[in-house]
């Protein structure tokens, strides 16, 4: 019987220690992690990350310091910024998608993927898990639509700005409005400070059609497996006139990304510069490999191209071609409205054709450099409604309800503010 109370009481005795020494870990890495906070404060990355490194031994599942970690690989200047974000992708891949931070650790993932380590596709698949995982992140589609616009995919953006304007406060919503003007009408110049930014401008350099295409070709670079990669360098090349070079460049895509069962706008393109190099067979039967998302401007837009052009089924085409300018940027496309009216014309339908060509003529007229200096002016004081309400009017004229009812909303709340500051 002693020798089992003996037993029993050294038993005790190291539960006592276990418990002692479980509590003193725990004290310390709670301590580790009050003292990285403060390192923060005076910008000293090293120690912030040894002291998150100590907390997140006994806590590797918390959240906010795995996100803390990250912060501070990627804010030390001392260290290459490539490999850092390589580091803190590393980190932040380690938040789980059921934590309250997975769509703040995506979002920065997706960040580090775009605007450091320049791979474009990496970051929409991100930023698309993080607007998953948080429906309502401004930030994440945000971000969703510089991706899109900064890879030749800005026509393919209204979804996602219209969802990023809903979420925006109205207070701020002129200027978001005024940023959608600049990106669909001034696509070249109106990322200047992203791509100077990103390193793609050098101090005092405008951008430029040359530096747009030093950009694409970079994203090529930096992940040469991506299909939205090359096929914005080749939608680049393609509107230059180049179309021969585009189509090496969709050719030397690699397979197993590049397929045309895979991503719309790589199809998309590929089609588009068949066509220009007069290969209506192959531009028909890679169209009819187009993946699961068959909808859309562009779906629309080669389903009408195809049945006109090479198919010729005119009846079939016309429709195909009023559903495609329906659809963003359709009201803007004064191009392929003209296409339409030559298919109305094949089909013998002349007096639809003649419509459609003024109405394409009033939107090529409404494209003239004059008509959007003034309205860049007008954009110029975001408090001034008289000049606000002729970007409305633009709108307007081009059948662009959506945005012509949102520069009026912007306006009639202006004049409301307006009304109740000269009543006081």
């Amino acid at each position: 019987m002693g020798t089992k109370r003996a037993v029993l009481r050294i038993a005790a005795t190291l539960i006592c220690c276990s418990a002692l020494a479980g509590g003193i870990w725990i004290a310390r890495a709670q301590r580790a992690l009050a003292k990285a906070g403060q390192l923060v404060e005076l910008g000293l990355w090293p120690g912030v990350r040894l002291q998150t490194r100590r907390y997140l031994a006994l806590h590797p599942n918390d959240a906010r310091a795995r996100l803390l970690l990250a912060e501070a690989w990627v804010k030390d200047d001392s260290i290459d910024s490539q490999q850092s974000a390589k580091t803190a992708l590393e980190q932040l891949a380690r938040v789980s998608d059921e934590s309250d931070l997975a769509a703040v650790a995506r979002t920065q993932a997706g960040r580090l993927e775009f605007l450091i380590l320049c791979r474009p596709e990496r970051a929409e698949r991100l930023f698309r898990k993080a607007i998953e995982l948080a429906p309502e992140s401004r930030d994440a589609h945000y971000m969703l639509w510089k991706v899109l616009e900064q890879t030749e995919r800005r026509h393919l953006s209204a979804d996602t700005f219209w969802r990023l304007y809903e979420l925006t406060p109205v207070e701020e919503r002129g200027y978001r409005l005024r940023e959608w003007y600049m990106s669909q009408l001034f696509a070249t110049t109106a990322n200047a400070d992203l791509d100077r930014t990103m390193g793609f401008l050098e101090p005092g350099e405008e951008a430029s059609l040359k530096s747009q295409g030093r950009r694409l070709a970079h994203f090529k670079v930096s992940d040469p497996n991506s299909s939205v990669a090359h096929a914005a360098l080749a939608h680049w090349f393609q509107k230059q006139g180049d179309v021969n070079y585009a189509s090496r460049i969709l050719e030397e895509t690699p397979q197993e990304v590049g397929g045309t069962a895979r991503d719309a706008f790589f199809v998309a393109t590929r089609i588009g510069v068949l066509i220009d190099l007069g290969e209506f067979d192959r531009a028909q039967a890679v169209f009819e490999e187009w993946p699961s998302q068959r909808e859309g401007y562009e779906f629309l837009k080669w389903r009408a191209v195809i049945l006109d052009e090479i198919a010729g089924d005119f009846g079939l085409a016309a429709s195909a071609y009023e559903e495609a300018l329906s659809k963003w940027p359709g009201p803007f496309d004064w191009r392929l409205r003209n296409r339409w009216a030559n298919c109305l014309t094949r089909a013998g339908r002349k007096s639809e054709a003649r419509q459609v060509r003024r109405e394409a003529r009033v939107i090529e007229e409404n494209m003239e450099s004059d008509v959007h200096v003034e309205l860049v002016h007008a954009l110029s004081d975001l408090n001034d409604t008289t000049r606000l309400a002729e970007v409305a009017a633009f709108y307007e004229r081009l059948g662009c309800l959506r945005e012509a009812e949102a520069w009026y909303s912007t306006i009639r709340r202006l004049d409301a503010m307006n009304v109740q500051t000269s009543v006081k």
